[in-house]
């Protein structure tokens, strides 16, 4: 997601956890040059997130330019790439391995800023739910309606375009634990798993107390957990 300003809690809980999104991510962490690797790969994500300039260049950090300049590190540092021989796609020096680390971690700190604003009780009162919906291509194929039906979700209504042999929408509310079941990294916000192009649309207050998620005085608590900072 492109942004104007920075958002204030994506740069904080990228600057606490991006070491356990590396981790995630498999990106080696050796003596020799994993530390100086993730070290550079840091300042330039938290160059991107707080839209700042890059020193004595000028420019915004986007992603062309971190796939250049990361591979230069690499190349400085020796023994990531064969030369003259196309990499993997598997490869970290690969374009699509990179791609993947400055998507994960954008992504898992906007993902934090969006889910923290969600909590706030103006905004739980306002649109109390979210909705489990496809927004881009997934990768590779997966039955989420089954998904969310072993953990627990319910169906609401008739089903979506984007499945239609589904029981109906799935739905439920922003603080169920249901966003921690499906999520295979154990946070309440997408990407719940890599590459499956699925993500949240919000659910106003007006729906949810029509199809029964809550009653017309009920409070939600915010789930917590090792993700949220204590600001």
């Amino acid at each position: 997601m492109i942004t104007c300003l920075p958002l204030p809690h994506a740069v904080k809980w990228f600057k606490v956890h991006h070491e356990r999104v590396y981790d995630w991510l498999k990106i080696p962490n050796d003596e020799e040059n994993g530390e100086l690797l993730r070290h550079e790969i840091t300042w330039r994500l938290n160059v991107r997130l707080t839209l700042q300039r890059i020193p004595n260049d000028g420019r915004i950090m986007e992603l062309g330019l971190f796939i250049r300049q990361m591979r230069e590190v690499m190349d400085d540092l020796g023994g990531y790439a064969e030369p003259g021989k196309i990499p993997d796609p598997t490869d970290l020096y690969s374009s699509q391995s990179l791609g993947r680390i400055w998507k994960m971690c954008i992504e898992q700190a906007q993902g934090y800023h969006h889910w923290k604003m969600a909590m706030d009780k103006d905004i739980l009162q306002a649109s109390p739910a979210m909705e489990l919906v496809q927004l881009e291509k997934q990768s590779e194929p997966c039955d989420w309606p089954t998904v969310w039906e072993q953990h627990g979700g319910k169906f609401y209504g008739i089903p979506r375009l984007d499945y239609p042999q589904a029981p109906g929408h799935m739905i439920a509310l922003n603080t169920d634990e249901i966003w921690l079941s499906i999520n295979r990294f154990g946070v309440p916000w997408k990407p719940f798993v890599w590459d499956s192009g699925m993500g949240t649309i919000n659910v106003r207050r007006k729906e949810a107390l029509e199809l029964g998620l809550l009653s017309k005085n009920q409070a939600q608590s915010p789930i917590t957990g090792w993700w949220d900072l204590e600001e």
